[in-house]
């Protein structure tokens, strides 16, 4: 069951434990229906974050770089993209979505800290569109 796997996996991570949080995400976005776009969209999230915590941060560039091809207005996703480039030193990634979430409309609930990533990528030399 798909949800059981992704309530395992929030609770590891709650905890902090984002190794075997992230194999209960695996498991649930393995079992998960196609059409149920609202935890597929959640474990994007939760998959990408423990992939962060874990600083497998290559494999969370590619992984993150996918999603948001399917969840293109996803704010919470766009935000967490912009923090997995600039993780990685990838300024001009993350300036593009960090950029990506500041347009996104009902953005105003991440505004601040979007811009203060916008402004790290700017000293980092990056290009910044905003």
């Amino acid at each position: 069951n798909a949800a059981l796997h992704y309530y395992l996996g929030e609770e590891y991570a709650r905890i902090g434990d984002w190794g075997p949080g992230l194999d209960s995400f695996l498991e649930a976005d393995r079992l998960v229906e196609s059409g149920n776009l609202h935890l597929r969209s959640l474990l994007a999230l939760r998959i990408c974050t423990c992939l962060l915590e874990t600083g497998s941060l290559k494999t969370a560039c590619k992984r993150v770089a996918r999603e948001v091809k399917t969840f293109y207005d996803y704010r919470e996703l766009l935000f967490l993209a912009g923090r997995i480039y600039e993780a990685n030193g990838d300024w001009a990634g993350a300036a593009k979505y960090f950029s990506r979430c500041a347009e996104t409309p009902g953005a105003p609930d991440k505004y601040e800290i979007t811009q203060e990533g916008l402004e790290r990528c700017r000293r980092a030399g990056a290009r910044v569109s905003r």
